[in-house]
């Protein structure tokens, strides 16, 4: 188990840092973090591989909100990205050029903090709606439409600050009319 261990925490650390940096300044995200692992190696014999993932992340969302419940202070966003670490250079890489990625975290500071949040876990986390799900403690169909309308809100906003986001594909319209 502590090889295994190992490899969730080389793997899986700075990506929930940024996730928890949308809740709590980067060296709380650090602390919530370390404690979400131990939660992690303490329940590990108790979880499936595929639940291993979902199970950190929610434990760290989990933390946050409890950080933030006795602290009853959020950060504004302004000093939530200044505080973010540093990207690491293979999600640099994988995402769009720079002009246009802060332009997205712009927007995504002006959506809901449910929205963001999907969306964060998502694509910035690389987790399967699957594993949304559980994070989020919502059913396949909820994360479908939270995603849904996260996207349309996201859209919105970048249309508003002047840039031509992608549109909907007629193909997500669809289905999106077919979950409902």
């Amino acid at each position: 188990m502590d090889k295994r261990f190992e490899e969730l925490v080389r793997a899986h650390r700075v990506g929930l840092v940024g996730y928890l940096c949308r809740y709590v300044d980067v060296s709380t995200a650090e602390e919530l973090a370390a404690d979400a692992f131990v939660a992690l190696w303490r329940r590990m014999p108790d979880l499936r591989d595929d639940n291993l993932r979902a199970y950190l992340y929610a434990a760290g969302r989990n933390s946050a909100r409890n950080h933030l419940r006795r602290q009853r202070k959020i950060l504004p966003l302004e000093e939530m990205r200044r505080e973010m670490p540093a990207a690491d250079p293979e999600l640099d890489a994988a995402l769009i050029r720079d002009e246009e990625r802060r332009a997205v975290h712009a927007a995504l500071g002006k959506i809901s903090p449910d929205y963001r949040g999907v969306l964060h876990l998502l694509y910035f986390c690389d987790l399967s709606p699957a594993e949304v799900g559980r994070v989020l403690g919502k059913n396949p169909k909820q994360v479908a439409n939270l995603t849904y309308r996260a996207k349309e809100a996201l859209r919105r906003v970048l249309t508003e600050m002047g840039i031509e986001p992608p549109h909907t594909t007629s193909e997500e319209r669809e289905k999106h009319k077919d979950e409902n």
